[in-house]
């Protein structure tokens, strides 16, 4: 019996639609939260496209025969298939040896943590809910989306900070800047990755210099 395959991926068409939304803020302003998740969501689902091809390219020729050799590699490229991002972390270091956030600077990779954190609680349709209160004179933040309001606003600036309860402020976490910070940190994440790996990928590599060609041109 014939048999033969036909593998596409999607991660790789999502880089020109980023682009797409953040120019079309400027003209469809009350779709302007609905294009900032949706820069946020499809940044985590690039992550973990390139991540997962990443891993089955370097896997140039698998072993199909009846050994533990063979069988290891089959048993890799399946978890591969199915895995989540914590799954994906662990079979990066089983690869190559290294953590994921050995890979790149520390700044980079709480980016990276901060985008699941944010983006695993957007899927859950996990309510934008976020409870302020006054303690020894100084604003908490508590909730679900603590963490989140913690490194956007207080480290890394990006949103406004509450300074006062007694004006009831709202909290918004997913702006213009907080969704352009979690693209482009994505962008220096997976370029770090490209470079310090130097290995047999090359279809991730000739992929990723396509679909971030418009990005490239930009900057």
């Amino acid at each position: 019996m014939n048999e033969a395959n036909s593998i596409s991926n999607t991660w790789w068409e999502l880089p020109p639609l980023i682009e797409f939304l953040r120019e079309s803020r400027k003209e469809k302003l009350k779709l302007v939260d609905s294009f900032n998740i949706s820069i946020i969501l499809h940044s985590a689902t690039i992550i973990e496209g390139f991540i997962s091809q990443f891993l089955n390219d370097n896997l140039v020729i698998i072993d199909e025969s009846p050994t533990l050799k063979g069988r290891l590699e089959y048993e890799f490229t399946q978890r591969v298939e199915k895995s989540s991002w914590n799954e994906l972390q662990i079979l990066y270091k089983i690869m190559f040896g290294l953590d994921l956030s050995e890979e790149v600077n520390n700044e980079i990779w709480k980016g990276v943590t901060s985008l699941f954190s944010l983006r695993n609680l957007l899927v859950h349709s996990t309510q934008l809910k976020v409870t302020y209160y006054e303690e020894n004179g100084d604003t908490k933040i508590s909730g679900k989306y603590e963490n989140i309001y913690n490194f956007l606003a207080i480290e890394k600036k990006l949103i406004d900070k509450v300074l006062n309860v007694s004006t009831y402020p709202k909290i918004k976490l997913i702006t213009d800047k907080s969704a352009d910070y979690y693209w482009e940190n994505t962008t220096a994440f997976l370029k770090t990755i490209l470079q310090n790996q130097k290995t047999e990928a090359t279809i991730t590599k000739v992929m990723f210099e396509k679909a971030f060609k418009q990005n490239n041109a930009k900057t």
